[in-house]
């Protein structure tokens, strides 16, 4: 049975920094696109830099407008 993985990746530590298993695309999605946003949300409340996000189906990009901050997800089947 196929399993779709959402890997969170922070360029700027070079590391993956989260990965979470899902049996459906659309579960690996939405939690996703949930993610993404919670980040989003998280950094633009801390004020350092105006977050800037790409979210598409299945995939993610947050960066802080200074560019010291990104942050990609991506969904890939095993």
């Amino acid at each position: 049975m196929t399993k779709y993985v959402v890997i969170c990746y922070a360029l700027h530590e070079r590391r993956i920094v989260s990965y979470d298993v899902f049996d459906s695309k659309r579960e690996a999605a939405s939690f996703l696109a949930k993610d993404a946003k919670k980040t989003y949300e998280e950094e633009n409340n801390n004020g350092d830099a105006s977050p800037v996000e790409t979210v598409s189906y299945g995939e993610a990009e947050l960066s802080s407008s200074d560019g010291k901050y990104v942050w990609t997800w991506e969904i890939i089947s095993v």
